[in-house]
């Protein structure tokens, strides 16, 4: 008699297959061909100003002479460098080149994805398309041109790597090098570590983590410590997103004046000191319990709360929490909905009124609906993180007590 499994399973997989195919063909042709009508705004033509300097004067220029356009890791400008010979070489377009990478670390997230959800067919082909589509990515990717699926997707695979590979230097391995493109996946680190069983293992995934980042920067500390410090360590963001846009919609019509400079820049840094202040809470949190499920859920939480808090929010920090949302356990439809779509009225709201060369094929709305829209959206999107947040924290809570039983 035949096997009824094999005959069923072989053919499952195919179509599987299939379908992770056409999902990452969609991820990448969708995202080339948004990058080819987009604007090259402000941060694709820093990539391409970071990248002459450099190129001009050495590789000990950065830092020193890129003060206030490149405030990453060294790791980022040979990408940039080597966008920009590629396009004098080829005459390709040096946003299409730069947008490259950032395209494919698009495409390993749905894979990730894809990988996570493993045991339900219909379930991973929904979440890997719900990143594949999803606008906050495009938005981010395409029009912004900044970098930030790559680190979220080296930060995802590292938590994939440790939770279902069960391979923890691999998993440090990602983490380090996504840690080399942006410094935020160091703060799912400690989450992580608590994930392994042993002291020793603790100690030689952080040494692997952080190491090599260390020796990345070494040179350029080394070459110029003042500048690499107050460049790189104390960059403290910009407050176009979060907290500040309910206090400026506020602030503004019953003052009649712009929110003061001055104020905007002591909020900022206080902020970060609330930041960690919860940031250690959460840790000590999880410190309590060593459930792996619960680690991805602090790491998400992690970035909620850093998105609440925190006045200096940039709108690609928004694409940051994304993947954590599709692979969180009891992922809600609901949830990830509602981040997504507030999220993506931030964007539009902020591109339409500070940068609106970033929807140069959409007509600009007048000034004073741009305005009104940078504050209503921003304001949901602060309060949709804020719910993200307590909902998380009450699953978390929820599968504590499971766990007890």
């Amino acid at each position: 008699m035949p096997d009824s499994t094999a005959i069923t399973v072989g053919p499952a997989k195919r179509s599987d297959k299939l379908w992770l195919v056409l999902l990452l063909t969609i991820t990448v042709a969708l995202r080339i061909g948004l990058s080819l009508v987009s604007c090259d705004i402000i941060d694709v033509q820093n990539y391409a100003r970071v990248a002459t300097i450099v190129r001009n004067h050495g590789a000990f220029a950065l830092y020193t002479q890129t003060s206030g356009i490149y405030p990453y890791p060294p790791l980022w400008v040979w990408f940039e460098t080597l966008a920009q010979v590629l396009s004098e070489t080829s005459g390709a377009s040096f946003g299409l080149l730069i947008r490259s990478p950032i395209v494919l670390a698009d495409a390993g997230i749905v894979c990730v994805i894809w990988a996570w959800h493993r045991q339900r067919s219909t379930r991973r082909i929904f979440w890997s398309a719900a990143y594949a589509l999803n606008p906050v990515s495009l938005i981010v990717t395409c029009l912004h041109g900044q970098f930030d699926a790559i680190p979220a997707f080296l930060s995802v695979l590292a938590i994939y790597g440790l939770g279902r590979l069960h391979r923890p230097y691999l998993s440090a391995a990602a983490l380090a090098l996504g840690i080399a493109f942006k410094p935020y996946p160091v703060l799912f680190l400690p989450f992580m570590l608590t994930g392994l069983q042993s002291h020793r293992q603790r100690l030689a995934f952080a040494a692997m983590a952080i190491f090599p980042v260390g020796l990345l920067i070494l040179p350029f500390f080394l070459h110029s410590p003042g500048t690499l410090t107050q460049e790189l360590f104390l960059y403290k963001g910009v407050a176009l997103l979060g907290m500040l846009v309910p206090v400026r919609m506020i602030y503004v019509p019953l003052m009649h004046e712009h929110f003061p400079v001055t104020l905007t820049q002591e909020i900022v840094a206080i902020s970060r000191w609330l930041f960690l202040g919860g940031y250690a809470a959460l840790l000590a949190w999880q410190m309590r319990h060593h459930s792996y499920p619960l680690v991805i859920a602090s790491c998400a939480a992690a970035l909620l709360w850093f998105y609440i808090v925190d006045a200096g929010i940039s709108p690609q920090y928004l694409v940051w929490v994304l993947p954590l949302l599709l692979i969180l356990l009891n992922n809600s439809l609901f949830l990830t909905g509602i981040y997504t779509l507030t999220a993506m009225l931030a964007l539009y709201g902020f591109y339409t009124y500070a940068v609106p060369e970033a929807f140069c094929f959409l007509p600009s709305p007048p000034a004073w609906l741009a305005r009104a829209l940078y504050g209503l959206f921003g304001t949901l999107w602060w309060f949709a993180s804020g719910m993200c947040l307590i909902w998380i924290l009450r699953e978390k809570r929820g599968h504590i007590r499971e766990a007890k039983r």
